[in-house]
């Protein structure tokens, strides 16, 4: 293909390019907004990647969130000392979802949450990994 024949490929090529890039600069500007609102506070765990929001709970506090139910316990049995990491991250994943919910428009509360969920330009989705390591992902799709 001469060059002069190619030029009106390479246009079409960018402009398909422009208009998607748009949609998704988009998305990562929603994705943007609930992260600045939502990652506020001094045990975060609330994470940007491109047009998602995650609350990531991977490495040290993975591994305290596992020992959560034992603190609870103790704390019913009376011991006030039982209050560690695990609980720490509990609030925190609370606080990150709940927040992100707000933000997002969810029309139902964080413990109706479900993987899959699709509402108003957004998508919810629950990874699980090794052990407790978990990642609650909001995803802006439009």
């Amino acid at each position: 293909m001469t060059t002069s024949r190619m030029l009106p490929v390479a246009l079409a090529i960018a402009l398909v390019g422009g208009v998607a890039a748009c949609g998704s600069s988009a998305n990562s500007e929603a994705a943007k907004a609930a992260y600045d609102e939502c990652s506020k506070g001094e045990k975060s765990l609330v994470r940007l990647s491109g047009s998602a929001v995650e609350v990531v709970v991977d490495g040290d506090d993975a591994r305290a969130y596992a020992g959560v139910n034992k603190e609870i316990d103790r704390m019913g049995e009376g011991d006030v000392d039982a209050l560690g990491d695990g609980m720490s991250v509990l609030i925190a994943i609370w606080g990150g979802t709940q927040c992100l919910v707000d933000e997002t428009g969810y029309p139902g509360s964080w413990d109706q949450l479900k993987s899959g969920e699709s509402w108003d330009g957004w998508r919810y989705e629950e990874i699980k990994g090794a052990g407790s390591a978990t990642t609650f992902r909001f995803v802006a799709t439009s």
